[in-house]
């Protein structure tokens, strides 16, 4: 995730400032539509709805209640070594909860996170404190990686933040050969709380499944790529068990840096207590 910044970063640029940008965007978008048609892109037969074609890719990913265990590789040119994070995840959609405990390295073992929408909590076991993660961290690097808090803890209505439309069918989605992808575009409406300004969205188009995602800032500046992967049979959906976040620089992806989640286990539909999405359990470690 991206370092710390200053306050007015935090806070945003103010409306008009903003409404500026999302128009600019939006002109940057339309100019967008011819090079991508001349670019393996061909029109979307008619009916489909950006919007839902997005609400099924995330449900696919989710259920009433999704359990996933899985191992988040961080890889970064100055830290030698990639450093390996295993953890847990239990996923209450209906009641927009979530519980997230850190099982490795023993330095973070224990390190816990929850959300009860709209507030999220962390647990330190080894200072045995608790605290909130307030909206202007929500930008900041979760467990030192390139995914953003945010990007872990969407708002629970966070497609209502976009205008979204449909610009075509990709026949070569980057990074899956041979696979062919819905292509959605979504901007950020200009009064609202929307954490990135442009979003670029591949979507498989048999299956639904979610294979790319390019993140762009209120400037248009491409600045991350989360890119799926690994796509397996699970429950009746084609599951990506490779989640990889992809810092971008100015001269393309950032060499060396990935933020990798690899899935180990994940059920869907599953039935949980009340009590676990609490603060007595995100307290309780060992």
């Amino acid at each position: 995730m991206a370092g710390a910044s200053s306050a007015s970063e935090r806070r945003g640029p103010g409306r008009p400032a903003r409404a500026r940008r999302v128009f600019l965007l939006a002109l940057f978008g339309l100019a967008l539509a011819p090079a991508l048609s001349r670019a393996a892109i061909e029109p979307a037969p008619p009916g489909l709805d950006a919007r839902d074609l997005l609400r099924g890719a995330r449900a696919l990913l989710q259920s009433a209640g999704t359990y996933i265990q899985a191992t988040m590789t961080i890889a970064s040119p100055k830290d030698g070594q990639p450093r390996v994070l295993g953890l847990r995840m239990w996923t209450d959609r209906t009641g927009d909860r979530s519980l997230i405990r850190i099982l490795s390295p023993p330095r973070d073992a224990g390190t816990g996170f929850l959300q009860v929408w709209p507030n999220l909590w962390k647990f330190v076991p080894s200072i045995a404190t608790t605290r909130r993660v307030p909206e202007t961290a929500m930008g900041g690097g979760w467990m030192g990686s390139d995914w953003q808090i945010r990007d872990f803890y969407p708002a629970a209505r966070s497609l209502d933040y976009y205008d979204h439309r449909i610009l075509g069918i990709d026949d070569a989605t980057p990074g899956h050969p041979g696979l062919r992808a819905v292509l959605v575009e979504s901007i950020a409406k200009p009064a609202s709380p929307a954490p990135w300004g442009r979003i670029l969205e591949w979507v498989e188009v048999e299956y639904g499944t979610p294979l790319r995602r390019e993140l762009y800032d209120a400037e248009g500046t491409h600045r991350a790529t989360l890119e799926f992967g690994d796509i397996r049979s699970v429950q009746g959906r084609q599951v990506p068990f490779s989640w990889s976040m992809i810092p971008i620089g100015k001269d393309g992806p950032k060499k060396g840096r990935s933020s990798t989640i690899a899935i180990e286990e994940i059920r869907f539909d599953q039935s949980f207590s009340d009590d676990l999405f609490t603060m007595g359990q995100l307290r309780k470690w060992p």
